[in-house]
């Protein structure tokens, strides 16, 4: 793997210097392929959540030839960045739904950068076992001081088969659908808009 800590650097006013990348983002890079390389392979069979600049997508586009991909970006500032990262590279294979649903409808492999917040692994994780492929699977991950055996509970609300992983000071999480998840749930909700454990799921 290239060193994307220089591929993805670049400097704005607000945040000279920035790099991009870190452990969690190359931990999730390099699970991908052996959770679900035919995923990566297929147009429009992947999506990207909370990726904060853009580099979990660019790298899943540099290294496995993904295209199509599905980005979920709460942060206007990660949106901005991974379209100022795409341009500079010449870079382009994704693009941002409209919803939840459009974002995960049919997909085979989700990459989910966790947050601190439990509500959000939440309607992630039922948002994706509810639309997503049979086959899908959900890979988390996190930098390990953040992340605890609650968030695996979160997923298994969801999926039935939870996998935990380490490595370079990130932690990943895989689970695997093995039950029906009910139709009817408090998610999804709609994207915001602009101002707005490694996990894998599998039927």
């Amino acid at each position: 793997m290239p060193d994307f800590a220089d591929l993805f650097r670049r400097r704005d006013d607000t945040a000279p210097d920035l790099i991009a990348i870190d452990g969690t983002d190359r931990f999730l890079i390099d699970e991908a392929p052996h959770v679900h390389g035919d995923a990566l392979r297929q147009p429009g069979e992947v999506a990207v959540v909370d990726d904060r600049l853009g580099v979990l997508t660019l790298g899943l586009i540099t290294q496995y030839g993904a295209s199509d991909i599905r980005v979920v970006q709460d942060s206007l500032v990660g949106e901005r960045a991974l379209e100022a990262n795409a341009g500079t590279f010449g870079l382009r294979g994704f693009h941002h739904p409209d919803s939840l649903e459009d974002a995960f409808r049919d997909v085979r492999l989700v990459v989910l950068r966790l947050s601190k917040s439990h509500d959000r692994l939440d309607e992630i994780a039922r948002t994706v076992a509810r639309f997503a492929a049979p086959d899908v699977v959900l890979l988390c991950g996190g930098n390990v001081k953040y992340m605890n055996l609650s968030q695996n509970d979160v997923l298994r609300r969801s999926f039935g088969e939870v996998t935990a992983s380490r490595g370079r000071g990130s932690r990943a999480c895989s689970s695997r659908r093995t039950r029906c998840v009910p139709r009817r749930t408090v998610w999804p909700r709609p994207i915001p808009g602009p101002d707005r454990c490694t996990s894998t799921t599998s039927a």
